[in-house]
C-alpha cells in the first residue's frame, strides 16, 4: 500500500474521479475514524491528517507531457486541489463537528469558489468535480456561492439526468441550502439528505 502512496503512477482513482492516490488514502482514513468515533477523534489524529493532507499539495501536482495542452494542465491542477480542499471541509465538518460557519471552513470554501472562478467551465475537469462540489458545497452558506457551484454542476450533462448520481447531488445540495436557511450547515445534514433524495 505505501508503494502506491509513494508512486506518482496513475494507478489508482486519479484516472476516474481525480483524487491523487495518497489523498484517497487519507480519506479512507477519516472515513473510518469517522465510523468508528464519530466526531470524537482525538486532536492528535486531527493533527495527523491535517499533515497528511498538507503532505499532498507538496507532492508532484499531475504528471504532465511537454507538449500537453496548458488548458488542460490547468484544469487537472484545479481537480486535485479541490480535492484536497473537500478532504479539509470533511476533516472539519465530519470528525472536528465544525459547521459550515467555522472559519476553518470558511476560508476553504471561498478559496474553491475563487479558485473555481478562475478556471473556464468544461466538461473536463467539470466531470471530475462533482465530487469535491458536493462536499465543498456543504459548506457554501452565501446564494452567490451556491449560484456559482450549482452552474458549474448543471453544466455537466450527468447532473441534469434524473436518476443519476450527479443529479443526486445537485437535489441533495439543494435540499441542504433549503434547510440550512435559518442556521448553519453540519456534516449530518449530508446523511439526511441522502435518505430525502435517494431514500438510502
Amino acid at each position: 500500500m505505501e508503494h502506491i502512496m509513494k508512486s506518482n503512477k496513475e494507478t489508482g482513482l486519479r484516472w476516474m474521479y481525480g483524487v491523487p492516490d495518497q489523498l484517497m488514502f487519507t480519506l479512507a482514513k477519516m472515513n473510518g475514524s469517522f465510523a468508528d468515533f464519530g466526531n470524537r477523534v482525538d486532536p492528535e489524529t486531527i493533527q495527523e491528517l491535517e499533515q497528511e493532507i498538507t503532505a499532498c499539495r507538496l507532492g508532484p501536482v499531475v504528471s504532465i507531457g511537454s507538449g500537453e495542452d496548458p488548458i488542460l494542465k490547468l484544469g487537472r491542477i484545479m481537480v486535485e486541489e479541490a480535492w484536497m480542499m473537500a478532504t479539509r471541509v470533511y476533516l472539519y465538518t465530519g470528525l472536528c463537528e465544525a459547521n459550515s460557519l467555522d472559519a476553518r471552513v470558511v476560508k476553504v470554501q471561498k478559496v474553491f469558489v475563487r479558485y473555481l472562478g478562475g478556471v473556464k467551465a468544461r466538461r473536463n475537469p467539470d466531470s471530475f468535480l462533482v465530487y469535491p462540489i458536493a462536499i465543498l458545497g456543504v459548506a457554501a452558506t452565501w446564494p452567490a456561492d451556491q449560484t456559482t457551484l450549482l452552474t458549474r454542476l448543471w453544466g455537466i450533462l450527468e447532473c441534469n439526468r434524473p436518476g443519476t448520481v450527479g443529479n443526486d447531488i445537485v437535489r441533495m445540495l439543494n435540499d441542504i441550502w433549503a434547510r440550512t436557511t435559518a442556521r448553519s450547515a453540519v456534516w449530518a445534514d449530508v446523511r439526511s439528505a441522502c435518505l430525502r433524495i435517494t431514500g438510502m
